[in-house]
């Protein structure tokens, strides 16, 4: 089925914590329509999300289930009031396609647009991705992944310059 969410019927869609409610099966269409502020939606069913050009401030969607498409979202994270506040993470996932999405963060922290942790078959396509940060700035982060494709993407990046020395008992995660 194809649902339209909107502010005002999201929690038919997304409950109270972010998870998808028992309204939403694998297969199905999720449409964002409008703006939506402070979400954190966790994907944990085969679902596509899209809409025209809906736009998510200081929100972040958790991919944990394969088969998802993501396309055409605009996520603006500045300096949100929670640790973490990446636009998309995808953890331990297969067969997730993120496209044509404007991503912007600034996080003094942990500033990552795209954070692809632990999976395979991710494809970022064509993908427009900034971000800002004091700290840990990766616009487009992947560890320990295996035939994924990140092609045509744009990617700005504003950090202070200094070589983060990544060792495997360092934490990535801000």
């Amino acid at each position: 089925s194809t649902y339209t969410i909107t502010s005002k019927n999201i929690r038919t869609y997304i409950n109270d914590n972010g998870g998808l409610t028992s309204v939403v099966k694998d297969g199905d269409i999720l449409s964002f329509k409008g703006t939506f502020s402070n979400e954190v939606i966790y994907i944990t069913k085969g679902v596509k999300i899209t809409g025209n050009s809906p736009k998510f401030y200081n929100s972040t969607f958790k991919v944990t289930s394969g088969n998802v498409l993501i396309e055409n979202l605009e996520i603006i994270n500045n300096k949100a009031d929670r640790v973490n506040a990446w636009g998309i993470y995808v953890n331990q996932a297969s067969g997730v396609k993120i496209m044509n999405n404007k991503i912007s963060v600034c996080d003094s922290k942990a500033a990552y647009a795209i954070y692809v942790l632990e999976s395979s078959y991710i494809d970022v396509l064509n993908n427009e991705l900034t971000s800002e940060g004091d700290y840990l700035t990766f616009t487009l982060l992947a560890y320990s992944c295996e035939d994924c494709n990140f092609a045509n993407n744009v990617i700005h990046t504003k950090g202070t310059g200094d070589v983060y020395n990544f060792k495997p008992e360092r934490c990535l995660d801000g």
